[in-house]
């Protein structure tokens, strides 16, 4: 009877531990970079890519998606679509609904609040439960830094 009630315990720990069953796959690389939003605005659509380095920064694998989102934060992405991981295979700007799309595979992201950590929504990554990899952003007045 003690070891039956464990195990429940147990599955009842875990089931609750448990957010949605996906994760990052992503390997490391290294994000730092700061993004003034007076000299570079986020767009009207709430997003801005950073795809170019200047001086020391880092940009991840294949860039960075910075986004406004509806609950009045900041997040920030990698730019490559965790399924395919290959510098060719982007996520698409989000769009209204604050969905990003893989241009390849068409696997679809969540970005629209601060807490849908890029889940997958449909697509081979929702099979795959890979989410896309998240940055840290950090918020002072005008500029936002960006790392992991």
């Amino acid at each position: 009877m003690k070891k039956k009630k464990a195990v429940l315990l147990t599955s009842i720990i875990a089931l609750l531990s448990c957010d949605d069953n996906t994760y990052s796959y992503f390997p490391y690389f290294p994000v730092s970079f700061q993004l003034n939003t007076a000299l570079d605005p986020i767009n009207k659509n709430g997003y801005y890519q950073k795809t170019t380095i200047k001086g020391i920064e880092k940009i991840g694998f294949g860039g960075v998606l910075v986004y406004h989102t509806a609950d009045d934060k900041y997040v920030a992405y990698d730019l490559v679509c965790p399924n395919e991981l290959t510098r060719t295979a982007l996520i698409s700007a989000p769009n209204s609904s604050g969905i990003a799309v893989c241009k390849q595979c068409t696997s679809e992201f969540q970005i629209l609040m601060s807490d849908s950590q890029g889940r997958p929504l449909s697509g081979p990554a929702l099979n795959k439960k890979r989410r896309l990899q998240q940055y840290s952003v950090t918020h002072a007045g005008n500029v936002l830094t960006v790392t992991n």
